[in-house]
Protein backbone atom coordinates (compact mmCIF):
# COMPACT_ATOMS: atom_id res chain seq x y z
CA UNK A 1 0.00 0.00 0.00
CA UNK A 2 1.58 3.39 -0.91
CA UNK A 3 1.02 6.64 0.95
CA UNK A 4 -2.01 9.00 -0.31
CA UNK A 5 -0.96 12.63 -0.09
CA UNK A 6 -3.85 15.54 -0.73
CA UNK A 7 -1.05 18.42 0.38
CA UNK A 8 -1.19 20.82 -2.57
CA UNK A 9 2.32 21.38 -3.29
CA UNK A 10 3.17 17.60 -3.51
CA UNK A 11 2.08 15.99 -6.65
CA UNK A 12 2.42 12.97 -8.53
CA UNK A 13 5.75 12.95 -11.05
CA UNK A 14 4.33 10.20 -12.63
CA UNK A 15 1.49 8.59 -14.33
CA UNK A 16 0.65 5.58 -16.44
CA UNK A 17 -0.42 7.56 -19.63
CA UNK A 18 -3.46 5.96 -21.48
CA UNK A 19 -4.65 5.88 -25.08
CA UNK A 20 -7.03 8.22 -23.55
CA UNK A 21 -5.47 10.40 -22.41
CA UNK A 22 -2.57 10.39 -24.93
CA UNK A 23 -5.39 11.44 -27.43
CA UNK A 24 -6.20 14.48 -25.50
CA UNK A 25 -3.13 15.67 -25.49
CA UNK A 26 -2.54 14.94 -28.87
CA UNK A 27 -5.16 17.11 -29.92
CA UNK A 28 -4.09 20.11 -27.44
CA UNK A 29 -2.46 23.34 -27.66
CA UNK A 30 0.47 24.02 -25.45
CA UNK A 31 -1.30 25.77 -22.76
CA UNK A 32 -0.34 29.89 -21.80
CA UNK A 33 3.14 29.67 -19.27
CA UNK A 34 2.84 31.92 -16.85
CA UNK A 35 5.38 33.21 -14.20
CA UNK A 36 3.54 31.36 -11.97
CA UNK A 37 4.02 28.41 -13.75
CA UNK A 38 7.71 29.28 -14.34
CA UNK A 39 8.17 29.73 -10.12
CA UNK A 40 6.74 26.83 -9.45
CA UNK A 41 8.73 24.22 -12.16
CA UNK A 42 11.79 26.56 -10.11
CA UNK A 43 11.29 25.87 -7.12
CA UNK A 44 9.93 21.89 -7.15
CA UNK A 45 11.69 19.57 -7.13
CA UNK A 46 11.76 15.78 -8.13
CA UNK A 47 11.78 13.61 -4.73
CA UNK A 48 11.25 10.05 -4.39
CA UNK A 49 9.74 8.45 -0.99
CA UNK A 50 10.80 5.11 -1.75
CA UNK A 51 14.31 5.45 -3.66
CA UNK A 52 14.78 1.44 -2.40
CA UNK A 53 11.44 -0.12 -3.63
CA UNK A 54 11.77 -3.86 -4.11
CA UNK A 55 10.71 -3.67 -7.55
CA UNK A 56 13.33 -1.99 -8.51
CA UNK A 57 15.83 -4.16 -6.63
CA UNK A 58 18.04 -5.59 -9.72
CA UNK A 59 18.48 -2.52 -11.54
CA UNK A 60 19.59 -0.68 -8.35
CA UNK A 61 22.50 -3.88 -8.27
CA UNK A 62 23.15 -3.22 -12.04
CA UNK A 63 23.18 0.32 -11.63
CA UNK A 64 25.83 -0.02 -8.23
CA UNK A 65 27.86 -2.44 -10.67
CA UNK A 66 28.03 -0.47 -13.60
CA UNK A 67 29.59 2.61 -10.86
CA UNK A 68 31.64 0.59 -9.22
CA UNK A 69 33.09 -0.85 -12.65
CA UNK A 70 33.95 2.86 -13.16
CA UNK A 71 35.61 3.55 -10.03
CA UNK A 72 37.82 0.24 -9.76
CA UNK A 73 38.91 1.54 -13.43
CA UNK A 74 39.54 4.54 -11.70
CA UNK A 75 41.35 3.62 -8.54
CA UNK A 76 43.56 0.99 -11.06
CA UNK A 77 44.81 3.52 -13.72
CA UNK A 78 43.81 7.30 -13.11
CA UNK A 79 40.90 9.13 -14.80
CA UNK A 80 38.68 7.92 -17.39
CA UNK A 81 39.42 9.40 -20.81
CA UNK A 82 36.03 10.38 -22.44
CA UNK A 83 34.20 8.17 -25.02
CA UNK A 84 35.32 7.75 -28.76
CA UNK A 85 33.23 6.35 -31.36
CA UNK A 86 33.92 6.11 -35.18
CA UNK A 87 30.46 5.61 -36.74
CA UNK A 88 31.05 5.93 -40.71
CA UNK A 89 31.17 8.48 -43.28
CA UNK A 90 30.40 10.96 -40.89
CA UNK A 91 33.36 10.59 -38.60
CA UNK A 92 34.38 10.39 -35.25
CA UNK A 93 32.80 11.76 -32.19
CA UNK A 94 34.09 12.30 -28.44
CA UNK A 95 31.54 12.13 -25.41
CA UNK A 96 31.31 12.55 -22.00
CA UNK A 97 33.85 15.39 -22.03
CA UNK A 98 32.50 17.88 -19.95
CA UNK A 99 32.95 17.11 -16.75
CA UNK A 100 29.53 18.47 -15.14
CA UNK A 101 27.95 15.68 -16.80
CA UNK A 102 29.69 13.42 -14.46
CA UNK A 103 29.24 15.54 -11.40
CA UNK A 104 25.45 15.31 -12.41
CA UNK A 105 24.86 12.39 -13.47
CA UNK A 106 26.84 10.48 -10.56
CA UNK A 107 25.03 12.58 -8.05
CA UNK A 108 22.09 12.20 -9.22
CA UNK A 109 22.22 8.03 -8.61
CA UNK A 110 23.75 8.59 -4.79
CA UNK A 111 20.22 7.72 -3.28
CA UNK A 112 19.76 3.98 -5.08
CA UNK A 113 23.40 2.79 -4.23
CA UNK A 114 24.17 0.51 -1.68
CA UNK A 115 26.25 2.63 1.48
CA UNK A 116 29.21 1.94 0.26
CA UNK A 117 29.14 2.66 -3.35
CA UNK A 118 27.61 6.01 -2.07
CA UNK A 119 30.74 6.77 0.29
CA UNK A 120 33.05 6.19 -3.02
CA UNK A 121 31.39 8.45 -5.59
CA UNK A 122 30.61 11.44 -2.93
CA UNK A 123 34.71 10.71 -2.58
CA UNK A 124 35.49 10.71 -6.18
CA UNK A 125 33.71 13.45 -7.17
CA UNK A 126 34.97 15.49 -4.63
CA UNK A 127 38.14 15.04 -5.97
CA UNK A 128 36.99 15.14 -9.58
CA UNK A 129 35.10 18.35 -9.35
CA UNK A 130 38.27 20.24 -7.92
CA UNK A 131 40.70 18.96 -10.39
CA UNK A 132 38.41 19.24 -13.56
CA UNK A 133 36.57 22.59 -12.69
CA UNK A 134 33.30 22.35 -14.77
CA UNK A 135 33.50 26.31 -14.47
CA UNK A 136 36.63 26.75 -16.29
CA UNK A 137 36.80 23.16 -18.81
CA UNK A 138 34.54 23.21 -20.99
CA UNK A 139 36.08 19.54 -23.13
CA UNK A 140 38.56 17.52 -22.02
CA UNK A 141 41.16 16.40 -25.18
CA UNK A 142 44.76 16.63 -25.30
CA UNK A 143 46.40 19.14 -22.92
CA UNK A 144 44.51 22.04 -23.37
CA UNK A 145 40.62 20.87 -24.36
CA UNK A 146 41.37 21.17 -27.93
CA UNK A 147 43.34 20.31 -30.83
CA UNK A 148 44.75 17.00 -32.79
CA UNK A 149 46.50 14.39 -30.27
CA UNK A 150 46.46 10.42 -29.66
CA UNK A 151 43.18 8.53 -28.14
CA UNK A 152 45.74 7.71 -25.29
CA UNK A 153 45.28 7.02 -21.20
CA UNK A 154 42.90 5.14 -19.23
CA UNK A 155 40.11 4.37 -21.88
CA UNK A 156 36.10 3.50 -21.24
CA UNK A 157 36.30 1.77 -24.86
CA UNK A 158 35.72 -2.28 -24.84
CA UNK A 159 38.42 -2.48 -27.78
CA UNK A 160 41.84 -0.95 -27.82
CA UNK A 161 42.01 1.95 -29.94
CA UNK A 162 45.66 2.35 -32.44
CA UNK A 163 47.95 4.66 -31.00
CA UNK A 164 51.65 5.17 -31.07
CA UNK A 165 53.63 3.05 -32.37
CA UNK A 166 50.98 1.53 -34.92
CA UNK A 167 51.49 3.53 -38.32
CA UNK A 168 47.73 4.45 -38.22
CA UNK A 169 46.73 6.12 -34.65
CA UNK A 170 43.94 8.04 -34.22
CA UNK A 171 43.98 11.33 -33.38
CA UNK A 172 40.70 13.07 -33.53
CA UNK A 173 40.83 17.03 -34.14
CA UNK A 174 38.61 19.10 -31.66
CA UNK A 175 38.42 22.78 -33.07
CA UNK A 176 37.27 25.08 -33.00
CA UNK A 177 37.87 25.26 -28.79
CA UNK A 178 34.73 24.60 -27.09
CA UNK A 179 33.59 27.59 -24.41
CA UNK A 180 31.74 26.57 -21.08
CA UNK A 181 28.28 26.44 -21.51
CA UNK A 182 25.38 27.30 -19.35
CA UNK A 183 23.92 24.29 -18.91
CA UNK A 184 27.32 23.47 -16.28
CA UNK A 185 25.01 25.06 -13.54
CA UNK A 186 22.78 23.10 -13.18
CA UNK A 187 24.76 20.54 -13.58
CA UNK A 188 26.75 21.96 -10.58
CA UNK A 189 23.34 22.49 -8.31
CA UNK A 190 22.73 19.08 -8.75
CA UNK A 191 25.96 17.55 -7.72
CA UNK A 192 26.13 20.22 -4.70
CA UNK A 193 22.43 19.76 -3.75
CA UNK A 194 23.23 15.81 -3.17
CA UNK A 195 26.41 15.61 -1.69
CA UNK A 196 25.84 18.85 0.18
CA UNK A 197 29.47 19.88 -1.23
CA UNK A 198 28.51 23.75 -1.33
CA UNK A 199 32.01 24.32 -0.77
CA UNK A 200 32.76 23.68 -3.90
CA UNK A 201 31.05 27.09 -5.31
CA UNK A 202 32.57 29.23 -2.22
CA UNK A 203 33.87 28.57 1.09
CA UNK A 204 32.19 31.97 1.97
CA UNK A 205 28.69 32.42 2.53
CA UNK A 206 27.51 34.83 0.17
CA UNK A 207 29.60 33.44 -2.04
CA UNK A 208 32.40 34.75 -3.51
CA UNK A 209 35.52 34.26 -5.32
CA UNK A 210 36.76 33.26 -9.14
CA UNK A 211 34.74 30.21 -9.51
CA UNK A 212 31.46 32.11 -8.17
CA UNK A 213 32.29 34.68 -10.70
CA UNK A 214 32.71 32.33 -13.52
CA UNK A 215 29.07 30.92 -12.55
CA UNK A 216 28.04 34.13 -12.81
CA UNK A 217 29.38 34.69 -16.36
CA UNK A 218 27.96 31.33 -17.34
CA UNK A 219 24.08 32.42 -16.43
CA UNK A 220 24.73 35.83 -18.46
CA UNK A 221 25.57 33.50 -21.32
CA UNK A 222 22.02 32.24 -21.28
CA UNK A 223 20.31 34.49 -23.74
CA UNK A 224 17.19 36.26 -23.16
CA UNK A 225 15.11 34.42 -24.70
CA UNK A 226 16.98 31.13 -23.87
CA UNK A 227 16.98 29.03 -27.57
CA UNK A 228 17.48 25.77 -25.92
CA UNK A 229 16.06 23.39 -23.51
CA UNK A 230 19.77 23.05 -21.51
CA UNK A 231 19.37 26.98 -20.88
CA UNK A 232 16.10 26.59 -18.86
CA UNK A 233 17.46 24.05 -17.25
CA UNK A 234 20.26 26.26 -16.69
CA UNK A 235 18.71 29.12 -15.32
CA UNK A 236 16.57 27.10 -13.09
CA UNK A 237 20.05 25.57 -11.73
CA UNK A 238 21.22 29.20 -10.89
CA UNK A 239 17.96 30.34 -9.22
CA UNK A 240 18.84 27.01 -7.17
CA UNK A 241 21.42 27.93 -6.19
CA UNK A 242 20.98 31.33 -5.14
CA UNK A 243 17.57 30.11 -3.03
CA UNK A 244 20.35 27.90 -1.42
CA UNK A 245 22.30 31.06 -0.10
CA UNK A 246 19.61 32.88 1.22
CA UNK A 247 19.32 34.85 -2.19
CA UNK A 248 15.36 35.36 -3.04
CA UNK A 249 14.38 38.66 -3.05
CA UNK A 250 17.47 40.55 -4.99
CA UNK A 251 17.64 40.86 -8.59
CA UNK A 252 19.40 37.86 -9.87
CA UNK A 253 17.29 35.90 -8.50
CA UNK A 254 14.52 37.48 -10.04
CA UNK A 255 16.30 37.81 -13.27
CA UNK A 256 16.78 34.27 -13.08
CA UNK A 257 13.04 33.51 -12.94
CA UNK A 258 12.11 35.85 -15.91
CA UNK A 259 15.05 33.81 -17.40
CA UNK A 260 12.91 30.50 -17.22
CA UNK A 261 9.72 32.05 -17.82
CA UNK A 262 11.00 33.68 -21.28
CA UNK A 263 12.58 29.74 -22.03
CA UNK A 264 9.02 28.16 -21.21
CA UNK A 265 7.56 30.23 -23.50
CA UNK A 266 9.67 29.66 -26.64
CA UNK A 267 10.26 25.84 -25.98
CA UNK A 268 6.50 25.15 -25.30
CA UNK A 269 6.87 24.73 -29.36
CA UNK A 270 9.22 21.89 -29.29
CA UNK A 271 9.58 21.88 -33.39
CA UNK A 272 11.26 24.62 -33.64
CA UNK A 273 13.81 24.27 -30.66
CA UNK A 274 14.36 20.97 -32.74
CA UNK A 275 14.45 22.34 -36.10
CA UNK A 276 17.32 25.02 -34.60
CA UNK A 277 18.90 22.67 -32.87
CA UNK A 278 19.20 20.41 -36.06
CA UNK A 279 20.58 24.11 -37.83
CA UNK A 280 22.88 24.29 -34.93
CA UNK A 281 24.33 20.72 -34.47
CA UNK A 282 23.82 18.70 -37.28
CA UNK A 283 26.56 19.18 -40.52
CA UNK A 284 24.83 18.23 -43.88
CA UNK A 285 24.11 15.03 -46.12
CA UNK A 286 24.65 12.07 -44.42
CA UNK A 287 24.44 13.54 -40.60
CA UNK A 288 21.97 13.04 -38.26
CA UNK A 289 21.62 12.88 -34.31
CA UNK A 290 17.98 13.54 -31.87
CA UNK A 291 19.87 17.21 -31.00
CA UNK A 292 16.80 18.50 -28.73
CA UNK A 293 18.93 18.12 -25.57
CA UNK A 294 22.37 18.93 -26.72
CA UNK A 295 24.49 21.95 -25.56
CA UNK A 296 28.00 20.86 -27.53
CA UNK A 297 28.12 18.61 -31.05
CA UNK A 298 31.17 20.37 -33.54
CA UNK A 299 34.07 18.86 -34.80
CA UNK A 300 34.04 15.97 -32.73
CA UNK A 301 32.83 17.29 -29.30
CA UNK A 302 29.23 16.19 -28.16
CA UNK A 303 27.71 17.39 -25.01
CA UNK A 304 23.81 16.87 -23.91
CA UNK A 305 21.73 17.00 -20.91
CA UNK A 306 18.28 16.75 -19.56
CA UNK A 307 17.25 17.89 -16.37
CA UNK A 308 13.66 16.37 -14.86
CA UNK A 309 12.40 19.90 -14.51
CA UNK A 310 12.77 20.42 -18.61
CA UNK A 311 10.74 17.31 -18.92
CA UNK A 312 7.86 18.24 -16.54
CA UNK A 313 7.80 21.60 -18.40
CA UNK A 314 7.17 19.90 -21.88
CA UNK A 315 4.92 16.99 -20.36
CA UNK A 316 2.84 20.05 -19.38
CA UNK A 317 3.24 22.47 -21.84
CA UNK A 318 4.03 20.53 -24.88
CA UNK A 319 3.41 16.81 -24.37
CA UNK A 320 1.77 17.04 -28.48
CA UNK A 321 4.30 18.27 -29.82
CA UNK A 322 7.08 16.17 -28.20
CA UNK A 323 4.98 12.98 -29.04
CA UNK A 324 4.58 14.33 -32.97
CA UNK A 325 8.18 14.51 -33.56
CA UNK A 326 9.02 11.88 -31.57
CA UNK A 327 6.71 9.06 -31.01
CA UNK A 328 3.86 9.16 -33.64
CA UNK A 329 2.64 11.66 -35.70
CA UNK A 330 -1.29 10.75 -36.34
CA UNK A 331 -0.90 12.52 -40.02
CA UNK A 332 2.62 11.39 -41.10
CA UNK A 333 3.05 10.91 -44.94
CA UNK A 334 0.45 13.65 -45.35
CA UNK A 335 1.52 16.65 -47.31
CA UNK A 336 3.65 18.99 -44.91
CA UNK A 337 3.31 16.27 -41.95
CA UNK A 338 6.94 14.99 -40.81
CA UNK A 339 7.63 11.71 -39.45
CA UNK A 340 8.04 10.92 -35.78
CA UNK A 341 11.42 8.97 -35.22
CA UNK A 342 10.47 6.39 -33.18
CA UNK A 343 7.24 5.19 -35.97
CA UNK A 344 9.51 4.20 -38.57
CA UNK A 345 12.67 3.40 -36.33
CA UNK A 346 11.44 0.27 -34.05
CA UNK A 347 15.43 -0.16 -32.85
CA UNK A 348 15.79 3.33 -31.25
CA UNK A 349 16.67 2.16 -28.18
CA UNK A 350 19.12 -0.76 -29.01
CA UNK A 351 23.15 -0.41 -28.39
CA UNK A 352 24.69 -0.25 -31.72
CA UNK A 353 21.51 -0.98 -33.38
CA UNK A 354 20.39 -0.37 -36.96
CA UNK A 355 21.41 2.76 -38.42
CA UNK A 356 18.74 5.36 -38.59
CA UNK A 357 16.53 5.09 -41.69
CA UNK A 358 16.97 9.10 -42.30
CA UNK A 359 15.57 9.53 -45.57
CA UNK A 360 12.10 9.70 -43.97
CA UNK A 361 12.41 12.76 -42.04
CA UNK A 362 15.93 14.47 -43.49
CA UNK A 363 15.23 13.52 -47.23
CA UNK A 364 19.04 11.94 -47.05
CA UNK A 365 20.23 8.77 -46.07
CA UNK A 366 22.97 8.27 -43.89
CA UNK A 367 25.95 6.06 -44.62
CA UNK A 368 27.15 5.23 -41.19
CA UNK A 369 26.78 1.77 -38.93
CA UNK A 370 25.09 3.26 -35.83
CA UNK A 371 24.25 6.44 -33.77
CA UNK A 372 26.20 7.59 -30.87
CA UNK A 373 24.81 7.40 -27.58
CA UNK A 374 23.16 10.60 -27.66
CA UNK A 375 20.87 9.77 -29.79
CA UNK A 376 18.97 6.89 -27.90
CA UNK A 377 19.69 8.69 -25.06
CA UNK A 378 17.81 11.67 -25.64
CA UNK A 379 14.78 9.22 -26.89
CA UNK A 380 14.65 7.35 -23.82
CA UNK A 381 14.87 10.40 -21.05
CA UNK A 382 11.80 11.43 -23.09
CA UNK A 383 9.76 8.25 -22.45
CA UNK A 384 11.27 8.80 -18.90
CA UNK A 385 10.76 12.63 -18.07
CA UNK A 386 8.24 13.93 -20.93
CA UNK A 387 5.88 11.23 -21.24
CA UNK A 388 6.14 10.01 -17.53
CA UNK A 389 6.27 6.22 -18.12
CA UNK A 390 6.30 3.76 -15.02
CA UNK A 391 9.38 1.74 -14.24
CA UNK A 392 7.60 -1.40 -16.18
CA UNK A 393 7.54 0.96 -19.03
CA UNK A 394 10.78 2.02 -19.18
CA UNK A 395 12.34 -1.48 -18.63
CA UNK A 396 11.56 -2.38 -22.20
CA UNK A 397 13.70 0.34 -23.69
CA UNK A 398 17.23 -0.67 -21.45
CA UNK A 399 20.08 -2.02 -23.31
CA UNK A 400 23.62 -2.68 -22.21
CA UNK A 401 26.22 0.21 -21.77
CA UNK A 402 28.32 0.96 -24.37
CA UNK A 403 31.62 0.99 -23.11
CA UNK A 404 32.36 1.52 -19.25
CA UNK A 405 31.64 4.44 -17.37
CA UNK A 406 28.60 5.17 -19.83
CA UNK A 407 27.53 8.43 -18.23
CA UNK A 408 24.04 7.98 -20.09
CA UNK A 409 23.18 4.32 -19.56
CA UNK A 410 24.07 5.20 -15.56
CA UNK A 411 21.38 8.01 -16.36
CA UNK A 412 18.72 5.79 -18.00
CA UNK A 413 18.94 3.04 -14.88
CA UNK A 414 18.79 6.26 -12.60
CA UNK A 415 15.48 7.13 -14.10
CA UNK A 416 13.89 3.61 -14.53
CA UNK A 417 14.81 3.00 -10.69
CA UNK A 418 13.09 6.70 -10.12
CA UNK A 419 9.87 6.15 -11.50
CA UNK A 420 9.81 2.78 -9.65
CA UNK A 421 10.68 4.93 -6.62
CA UNK A 422 7.20 6.66 -5.86
CA UNK A 423 8.30 9.94 -7.64
CA UNK A 424 6.82 13.56 -6.59
CA UNK A 425 7.15 17.52 -6.90
CA UNK A 426 7.96 19.50 -4.07
CA UNK A 427 9.16 22.26 -2.65
CA UNK A 428 10.06 20.63 0.51
CA UNK A 429 11.05 17.20 1.15
CA UNK A 430 8.03 14.64 1.90
CA UNK A 431 9.07 11.57 4.03
CA UNK A 432 10.86 8.81 2.62
CA UNK A 433 9.37 5.78 2.96
CA UNK A 434 10.63 2.20 2.35
CA UNK A 435 8.06 0.01 0.98
CA UNK A 436 8.84 -4.07 1.56
CA UNK A 437 6.62 -7.41 0.48
CA UNK A 438 4.10 -8.51 3.16
CA UNK A 439 2.03 -11.93 2.57
CA UNK A 440 -0.33 -11.26 5.73
CA UNK A 441 -0.65 -9.19 8.91
CA UNK A 442 -2.46 -6.69 10.45
CA UNK A 443 -1.65 -2.99 10.05
CA UNK A 444 -2.60 0.26 11.22
CA UNK A 445 -3.21 3.60 9.03
CA UNK A 446 -1.78 6.43 10.32
CA UNK A 447 -2.35 10.49 9.16
CA UNK A 448 -0.51 12.88 9.60
CA UNK A 449 -1.85 16.35 10.30
CA UNK A 450 0.74 18.44 8.65
CA UNK A 451 0.11 16.99 5.41
CA UNK A 452 -3.10 14.86 5.41
CA UNK A 453 -0.96 11.91 4.11
CA UNK A 454 -2.54 8.66 5.11
CA UNK A 455 0.82 5.78 5.37
CA UNK A 456 0.49 2.10 6.28
CA UNK A 457 2.12 1.31 9.22
CA UNK A 458 2.68 -2.35 11.05
CA UNK A 459 1.63 -2.73 14.34
CA UNK A 460 5.00 -3.43 15.48
CA UNK A 461 6.05 0.31 14.62
CA UNK A 462 6.93 3.18 17.23
CA UNK A 463 4.68 5.44 16.17
CA UNK A 464 6.67 8.62 18.41
CA UNK A 465 9.83 7.36 17.30
CA UNK A 466 8.26 7.30 13.41
CA UNK A 467 6.97 10.49 14.25
CA UNK A 468 10.00 12.28 15.08
CA UNK A 469 11.51 11.54 11.45
CA UNK A 470 9.35 13.18 9.63
CA UNK A 471 9.81 16.56 9.49
CA UNK A 472 6.94 19.12 10.32
CA UNK A 473 4.76 15.75 10.04
CA UNK A 474 3.01 17.68 12.91
CA UNK A 475 0.66 15.39 15.60
CA UNK A 476 -0.42 12.08 14.39
CA UNK A 477 -3.71 10.13 14.59
CA UNK A 478 -4.96 6.57 14.57
CA UNK A 479 -7.47 6.22 11.40
CA UNK A 480 -7.83 2.27 11.90
CA UNK A 481 -6.76 0.00 14.63
CA UNK A 482 -6.68 -3.03 12.86
CA UNK A 483 -6.92 -3.84 9.05
CA UNK A 484 -6.68 -7.68 7.52
CA UNK A 485 -4.48 -7.08 4.71
CA UNK A 486 -4.70 -8.95 1.21
CA UNK A 487 -2.61 -11.62 0.02
CA UNK A 488 0.15 -8.79 -0.92
CA UNK A 489 0.63 -5.61 -0.05
CA UNK A 490 2.98 -2.92 0.83
CA UNK A 491 4.07 -2.36 4.67
CA UNK A 492 5.51 1.15 4.49
CA UNK A 493 7.67 3.06 7.24
CA UNK A 494 9.83 5.80 6.95
CA UNK A 495 13.39 5.35 5.87
CA UNK A 496 16.11 4.96 8.66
Amino acid sequence: MSPRNSTPNVTQASLPVSLLFALFLLTATASAVTTNDARRITRERLWHRQPLHHASADLRAELDDEITRLLDRHDAAGRLKPSYFSIGITGSWILHGYPGEQAYILADALPFLSTTTQARVKAYLHAEIRARDPTSIAFEHCDGGWGSCQMTGNRREYFSIPTSPNPDPITPNLWPPPAVQPEGLYMIWRYCDRTEDWAFISTNSPPTGDRWNRMNAMFNAIPNPPTRYGHLAAAIGYARILEHYGFTNGAPYTTALERVHAGMLAGANFSVWVDASYNAFVYGTHDWAWTPFHYLRNQNAVGAMLAPEVGRFLGEFAYSHVYRRTTRNPNEGQPGELYAIESIWNGWYLTRGPYAPLIAWMGYYGENHMVTPDTPWALFMTHAWVYGESGDELRRWLDVPYNIGDLFHIQRLTATIGAYSDPVWSAVQPPALRAEALETGPLRIIASGASNALYAIDRSTNLIAWQSVITNAGPEFMLTNQLDAPLIFFRARTAP
